[in-house]
């Protein structure tokens, strides 16, 4: 895996050993579950190469080598299957609690099971907060609004859909959010 030595040797400091470096690399293959990759070339339009989700794995090696506090990240699972984007949301889950770093993510339609995989939601629309806390509480936090979900739909569907239903409903989820602060 050329690329991600290359990418530890260059982002961490001069002052680490490069044994040092190539440890930490070794724990973030670990963690990312990498290492069958590690002889397989990224690849391009010409030449096969690593999978769309060994590519986001890999792309998140590379930020995670510096051992960042917080990590953002935009669609980390954009154009991978159910099962490759669930296990990312998982590792990254994991990483975090282990660790005790923070990730932030943007994430268009996930799945009910993917979605109570997060610890908190930061709800926007229209760049006004409509809620923020645990997603577990999240459809109490409707109810309470006076939007009662079906049984057996998607959290995060019914979430979009509410918002979007006109701008009497968003108000009125941005005034009970206003008021948990």
């Amino acid at each position: 895996m050329p690329w991600l030595q290359f990418t530890t040797i260059l982002r961490l400091p001069d002052e680490m050993s490069k044994k040092e470096k190539m440890k930490r690399m070794d724990e973030i293959i670990d963690q990312l579950d990498i290492k069958k990759c590690l002889d397989t070339i990224m690849g391009d339009a010409w030449n096969r190469g690593l999978s769309g989700g060994e590519k986001k794995r890999a792309s998140i090696a590379c930020e995670l080598i510096t051992d960042p506090a917080i990590i953002f990240m935009d669609e980390p699972t954009s154009g991978l299957d159910y099962s490759t984007a669930s296990s990312l949301v998982r590792t990254l889950r994991t990483i975090t609690e282990q660790q005790h770093k923070t990730v932030v993510m943007t994430i268009h339609q996930p799945s009910s099971q993917m979605f109570f995989t997060f610890h908190n939601l930061l709800l926007l629309s229209e760049g006004q907060l409509a809620y923020f806390g645990p997603c577990g509480n999240v459809i109490n936090f409707f109810e309470e609004a006076g939007h009662k979900m079906d049984a057996h739909y998607n959290p995060a569907d019914f979430i979009i859909e509410k918002l979007k239903e006109g701008k009497e409903v968003q108000n009125q989820i941005i005034s009970a959010a206003k008021q948990l602060r």
